[in-house]
């Protein structure tokens, strides 16, 4: 659930998930919690709030029933099958949210998001609830569907809208008029129909050219079917892979109970600290290895140069002893490229302490005060005034001289003349 997380999620924001995928007692019962948190209920409330919902089972549990009174919350079930006309979410709430919905899915499209998935839908469901459920919105969804202020007549008016009439059939109407094809079939029967009735009425020299005519048509019409035919057959396909796709997803399920917004920001802060702790680790690491590689490396070239400083050595003796002149290739020693190294790394380690010595180290400022000095403002080097913490009432500084002989100061002390002094903290 963790990789669903994303910064546009509100911290309140709760996400409970079932074994089967389905709401549950137990996830209406969180619902009505959530609800009660955030719509101040009470028992002890002046006010009786009202609960508009429809017949799911799940309203209608013991538990459910007890903690809603429990809180002065008054369920209220509308009538079966009706909830398309009399629920203020179905008359006017869910046409817009739909439509920002698909706002949202054509920008993320835009922005080359092409696979839109549940992580993509709870990115944007903040600001979608924010463009559909506002105050103007919600009165009218409540008087469309007759909630508030009551009145039955919206409720019935929406209900003709739903269900329209049905037209009855006059006998006395006059008979359809010929009807025009649709399909090829229907072009490809009306082209047979008619060309024996006017292959006898027309010319001889026009004859062969209707009769191409003819043919010609029905080769396109043909065609034409077997398009519509591959076509159809991508289309059940298609239609195949995706409800495939929806029975093989896999149920989310979380023993552990619902999640907040703030406990999964939470949680991928510790995952990414553990990450960039795995990534220090992995860098010490390969760090470490190609120090070793390079050690060994310079020890060969040492082996190499000590052996041939050694050669140098004897052969300036000899030279020396034989009373000849010692060649200028011959007087200046060869360097240890070992020795050089392990000098370098020796300045670099050192030069490394040094800067995490500094980086641990912070520079604070200890204000001794005794007598409770008024003239310690905000202009005295102090950030803010809550910098300045005075000692409690009553508290003498002497308590303290035997835990800490550094810090320890006399009574006769004197604020006004010298009242800090500076320290550092390791």
């Amino acid at each position: 659930m963790a990789d669903w997380y994303t910064p546009e999620w509100h911290p309140d924001t709760k996400v409970i998930t079932s074994e089967k995928g389905f709401t549950t007692n137990e996830i209406a019962i969180e619902f009505l919690r959530h609800y009660i948190a955030h719509s101040n209920a009470s028992p002890h409330s002046e006010e009786w709030k009202l609960l508009l919902m429809d017949n799911h089972g799940s309203h209608d549990t013991p538990a459910f029933l007890q903690l809603a009174l429990e809180n002065k919350i008054l369920p209220y079930p509308l009538i079966p099958h009706l909830t398309h006309c009399m629920q203020p979410l179905d008359v006017g709430i869910f046409q817009p949210y739909k439509h920002w919905h698909d706002v949202a899915i054509k920008e993320a499209l835009a922005s080359l998001d092409i696979e839109y998935g549940l992580r993509s839908f709870l990115r944007d469901l903040n600001w979608v609830r924010e463009q559909t459920f506002k105050k103007s919105t919600i009165r009218s969804a409540f008087r469309k569907s007759g909630m508030w202020p009551p009145n039955s007549k919206e409720c019935i008016s929406q209900l003709k809208t739903f269900n329209p009439p049905k037209k009855q059939e006059d006998p006395y109407s006059l008979p359809v008029l010929p009807r025009t094809p649709q399909k090829a079939m229907e072009v490809e029967a009306t082209i047979g129909k008619w060309e024996e009735k006017v292959e006898e009425l027309i010319s001889s020299p026009s004859r062969p050219e209707w009769q191409s005519f003819c043919k010609g048509t029905r080769q396109v019409l043909t065609h034409s079917q077997l398009q519509e035919s591959e076509l159809l057959v991508h289309q059940k396909r298609r239609q195949e892979d995706l409800e495939r796709k929806v029975n093989k997803r896999r149920v989310v399920y979380r023993k552990d109970g619902p999640i907040t917004g703030r406990e999964v920001a939470a949680r991928i802060a510790d995952i990414r600290r553990k990450e960039e702790e795995k990534a220090a680790r992995e860098q010490a690491k390969t760090m470490k290895k190609l120090l070793s590689v390079e050690k060994k490396a310079k020890y060969r070239e040492g082996v190499e140069a000590r052996k041939q400083e050694r050669a140098r050595i004897k052969k300036v003796k000899e030279l020396t002893k034989a009373k000849q002149d010692i060649p200028p290739e011959l007087r200046d020693p060869i360097p240890d490229p070992e020795a050089i190294w392990k000098a370098e790394q020796a300045v670099l380690q050192a030069e490394q302490a040094t800067r995490d010595k500094e980086l641990e180290e912070e520079d604070i400022t200890f204000v001794c005060d005794t007598q409770g000095d008024p003239n310690l403002t905000q202009g005295d080097g102090f950030k803010s005034q809550q910098d300045y913490i005075p000692l409690p009432s009553g508290v003498g500084w002497d308590e303290h001289s035997e835990s800490d002989s550094d810090t320890s100061c006399s009574d006769d002390y004197d604020s006004e003349n010298d009242y800090s002094w500076h320290g550092r903290k390791a």
